[in-house]
């Protein structure tokens, strides 16, 4: 019993390991119609819902796609926030804790994450937008719509993560509710290629 709890006291120190060890649902690619199905079983705030494109899938894992040093593991569970001209803002992600507890999405304007020893400042919404699947119209339209907000938050998730991920989608779209005309949500699954 000792060593399970020094086990599990030491992967805690990794969040991302633990997300991994503690999943109740098996790691599996999700379809369109699955993720459809989940966000209205759920009823979660958002604006627009996209998958992540399979064939660029292994860009996330990029100098130019990670947002700090340590995040090189393109957790599957992350919130990239742009400001209205589409300029990146901060980012988060729960392989470095849970950003609930740490009240960045409480009020406006969004705090910034500093806590990582590297941000990477050269994200943009544009360069997040290559990343989805969708045809370049259908693009050129969230880039459009997100400049009526002050932010625009990206959020990456899967459905198998269960809880880790239904916790930030909850409180994305709790701050979505509270900050309707504010902040544009784009919820982007990434169970796709998974390997």
């Amino acid at each position: 019993m000792k060593k399970i709890l020094i086990l599990l006291l030491l992967l805690s120190l990794y969040s991302c390991d633990i997300i991994h060890l503690l999943m109740v649902k098996e790691r599996k690619n999700e379809s369109k119609l699955e993720v459809e199905e989940f966000l209205n079983r759920k009823h979660y705030k958002f604006d627009q819902s996209v998958l992540l494109n399979d064939s660029l899938h292994w860009l996330r894992k990029t100098d130019d796609y990670v947002f700090s040093k340590t995040s090189k593991l393109a957790s599957a569970i992350e919130l990239r926030i742009f400001d209205s001209i589409g300029v990146y803002h901060t980012s988060f992600s729960t392989c470095h804790g849970d950003f609930t507890k740490k009240g960045y999405l409480t009020s406006l304007p969004i705090a910034k994450n500093n806590q990582h020893d590297y941000i990477n400042q050269t994200l943009s919404l544009k360069k997040e937008l290559v990343l989805f699947d969708m045809d370049e119209c259908d693009k050129e339209i969230i880039e459009q719509k997100s400049k009526n907000y002050q932010y625009t938050i990206v959020v990456y998730y899967t459905i198998w993560t269960n809880h880790f991920s239904e916790r930030v989608l909850k409180e994305v779209s709790k701050f979505k509710k509270h900050n309707p005309n504010k902040v544009y949500v784009v919820l982007c699954n990434v169970a796709t290629d998974l390997e």
